[in-house]
């Protein structure tokens, strides 16, 4: 099993949406666009573990920062 994080660093001037992307990666979760539609069965977010992260995962995502 995967999980998958954009290789766009956060903006960190957007705090409502790097928020958002912190919290869809805490809960399993897919971001609700027609783009992006996740799996209807939800398997990931019944079975799997959110995703470990290096040090340069936690700056993509926003967890850290770049400076």
């Amino acid at each position: 099993m995967a999980q998958y994080i954009s290789m766009f660093p956060a903006d960190a001037g957007n705090v409502a949406e790097r928020t958002e992307h912190i919290r869809l990666w805490r809960e399993l979760d897919h971001p609700q666009r027609d783009a992006f539609p996740g799996d209807p069965r939800e398997w990931e977010r019944k079975h799997a573990t959110t995703a470990k992260l290096t040090l340069l995962g936690e700056k993509l995502l926003g967890l850290k920062s770049w400076h």
